[in-house]
């Protein structure tokens, strides 16, 4: 089975938007980018669009986004085919989370938050792509 999930990296002054995952859902307790699956008929820009704001509360426009790359991990029982969109902000925003999904947020160098041991699935082979 395939999946499309988009992902949004938020980037302000060298730091990214991560957001941490609620207990009661997969991948519990971890932190990970805005991100959500490629509904049907929808573009993956679409996606990353809705994602931002319902899990951020921040309304980006298609002109922010920037696509990086794609990533495509397989696990046991699906392969997540993962594209990779980029927003540069000058300021910080006011993060409204979405509590059925997260709990926290924080914003974060992308170095320090690889050393951390609680990212989702995938992000740390996304920081080194990217960030090293």
């Amino acid at each position: 089975m395939k999946q499309f999930v988009v992902g949004t990296l938020i980037e302000v002054d060298g730091e990214i938007l991560v957001l941490k995952r609620t207990p009661d859902v997969k991948q519990p307790n971890q932190w990970g980018l805005p991100a959500g699956i490629v509904r049907e008929d929808e573009k993956h820009i679409d996606t990353a669009i809705r994602e931002v704001k319902e899990e951020t509360g921040y309304k980006a426009k298609p002109n922010q986004f920037k696509f990086i790359m794609e990533f495509v991990w397989d696990f046991t029982k699906k392969i997540v085919v993962f594209p990779v969109y980029r927003i540069k902000l000058k300021e910080q925003f006011d993060v409204k989370i979405f509590p059925l999904e997260h709990v926290d947020y924080m914003w974060i160098n992308p170095k320090e938050l690889y050393k951390r041991k609680d990212l989702i699935h995938g992000f740390y082979d996304l920081i080194e792509k990217i960030y090293f």
